[in-house]
């Protein structure tokens, strides 16, 4: 196709008097160029300016004149520049995914794998910066009431949905947002304190507020968490129970890709939405001008490590991501590949089924942890300087680190375990643990647990299965007792968000201690009141062992350096403002 570009002429005249300041004007001059994607270039058209500046000298003023003079860039330089960003536009990315994709439903799904597709063609009302402040994205802007009781909403003009091409109302953002009320623990807390007419109210297509019956802090950062937003559905596909998955040709979102294929144990295919709008800030991790340069990605399902290495290795894929940690040394000394290190990191764990169980259940658990020796776990994953130790329960190196409980972490206390396990009643019985065979950064945990366990007389049995299936079970509490798993870190980690607090899911039991701890978190504007409530909970929680922290690991991406403007992983991989250089 041609494409029109305009032509900025500076034009400048000077008088021994003054200096007169530049007069841009504008000629059309068509140029046929043939490219994939228009590119907007923000040209700067500096000027000749004068400076008055004011020197007194012994009393008396002398205004001096300082000229300076900067060169408007050329036409020339212009097209250059156009040329240079239309370069940047083409090509397929293919990523292999660290797991089977079962769904991209993520108000239905909570895999990681989910948010690392869904991040590429859906967007929420905010979103976060690189240093993991709340941005606007489909909003204009935010306004909250001097009490901190009322926020109103202005969606910025320019976003639609893929397929119908529909700009998105303040109905679509009410609907979107009261099914992540009924599907996140973020959304949930949100509830409560909403008003009780449900504090979502429409004033026009584009506006709507939120009121409050007393202030709440995290609600922006909520609003804009990078896997647990919420997500902005049509309308007509919000009013869908979250706990069924919308199904294959529902995958809508206003994102610059839109989703073509989703084939299950396959792949998920994106391409590019011609549609987008993106916004006009600098680009700052899933904030700010969010560009698709290349044609469409495409999420790969390979469950052998061998084989995302291989495929890697002769660029029949361009990333790998989430790689199995053993193979970091070779990746960084390979010059085409580049690796990206997502830190602070994952921090790889046992969830426990708190429903289903042979004993006793709180003595067993606190007899478990006793047990285990986490250093041995983390060694299994892959070299040292890729993973560190870590007690606390939220994340080290982030502002929530709290070591109230280290004395509880890594006991290796052998003969504390047994008699524990033996206090709890458990006589022998099949303790079921899933462990999945195709996922690098979690298959190692399953064979070091199980010989800790066998080590101190807990009987474990562990089937193989696959990712796919081991999610598959999670809500079938009478037939699972553990599973090997990792919980990110996505800019945001507090109590509101930990799912094991709120009994999210089936298999949590509510722990009445910790979910006033949580409130008391939320409502507290204290920071020091704060803190106290977080060593609290930190010793409230090693003593119920809602779950089994290992240590953090950093998960490695590597991918092929023809891949450029991959920036360093902060949350979650980004692929917008990519692009392939063959």
């Amino acid at each position: 196709m041609k494409r029109t570009i305009w032509k900025l002429i500076a034009m400048a005249t000077a008088s021994l008097a003054l200096v007169a300041l530049v007069a841009a004007c504008t000629e059309e001059v068509e140029v046929p160029v043939e490219v994939i994607k228009e590119v907007v270039v923000e040209v700067p058209v500096e000027v000749v300016k004068e400076v008055i500046k004011e020197v007194v000298v012994e009393k008396e003023v002398v205004k001096e004149v300082v000229k300076e003079v900067v060169v408007v860039p050329t036409a020339e330089k212009v097209l250059a520049s156009v040329a240079a960003q239309q370069e940047k536009y083409g090509g397929i990315l293919k990523v292999v995914a660290q797991s089977s994709i079962k769904s991209i439903d993520c108000d239905f799904s909570t895999a990681y794998v989910c948010g690392a597709v869904h991040l590429h063609f859906q967007e929420g009302l905010g979103t976060l910066d690189n240093d993991f402040n709340p941005q606007p994205m489909l909003l204009e802007s935010w306004e909250i009431s001097s009490d901190g009781l009322t926020y109103e909403m202005t969606l910025r003009e320019g976003p639609t949905f893929h397929v119908s091409g529909r700009p998105i109302t303040s109905d679509d953002a009410i609907a979107s947002l009261e099914r992540w009320q009924r599907a996140r623990p973020s959304g949930r807390s949100l509830t409560s304190f909403l008003t009780e007419d449900g504090g979502l109210t429409k004033v026009n297509d584009r506006t709507f507020t939120m009121s409050m019956r007393q202030p709440y802090g995290p609600n922006l950062t909520h609003l804009s968490l990078l896997r647990a937003r919420g997500i902005m559905w049509p309308k007509e596909l919000a009013v869908l129970p979250h706990t069924t998955d919308v199904g294959a040709g529902n995958y809508i979102g206003t994102g610059p890709y839109q989703v073509v294929k989703h084939e299950v144990g396959n792949k998920v295919v994106l391409e590019r939405y011609e549609d987008y709008v993106p916004r006009s800030e600098t680009p700052s991790n899933f904030a700010g001008a969010q560009i698709a340069y290349i044609d469409g990605i495409e999420w790969l399902e390979v469950p052998s490590e061998e084989t995302k290495v291989a495929g890697l290795l002769t660029g029949e894929w361009d990333v790998v991501d989430g790689l199995s940690l053993d193979f970091y040394g070779d990746m960084v000394a390979n010059p085409d590949i580049n690796v990206a290190l997502d830190k602070p990191g994952k921090k790889s764990a046992i969830s426990i089924n708190m429903i289903n169980y042979p004993t006793e259940i709180k003595t067993f658990r606190q007899g478990v942890l006793a047990a285990l020796d986490m250093e041995a776990f983390m060694r299994s994953l892959g070299p040292q300087d890729l993973w560190t130790l870590c007690a606390t329960l939220f994340n080290c190196g982030t502002p929530l680190e709290n070591h109230a409980g280290d004395a509880f972490y890594n006991q290796k206390d052998s003969a504390k375990a047994k008699q524990l396990i033996a206090e709890s009643g458990y006589a022998g019985e099949p303790v079921l643990l899933m462990n999945p065979t195709d996922y690098g950064t979690i298959t190692p945990l399953g064979p070091v647990f199980k010989s800790q366990m066998e080590a101190i007389g807990v009987n474990i049995e562990m089937p193989g299965m696959d990712w796919s299936t081991l999610i598959s079970h999670l809500n079938e509490t009478d037939y699972w007792n553990f599973h090997t798993t990792w919980l990110g870190f996505y800019g945001v980690h507090d109590p509101i968000n930990e799912p094991w607090i709120g009994a999210e899911r089936a298999y949590f039991v509510e722990n009445p201690r910790l979910q006033d701890l949580r409130d008391r978190w939320i409502l507290s504007l204290d920071p020091k009141e704060k803190k106290d409530i977080m060593t609290e909970l930190e010793l409230a929680f090693w003593d119920d062992v809602g779950w089994l922290p290992f240590g953090q690991f950093f998960l490695t991406t590597p991918y092929r350096s023809w891949l450029k403007g991959l920036k360093e992983i902060k949350g979650m991989q980004n692929y917008h403002n990519t692009w392939l250089e063959k």
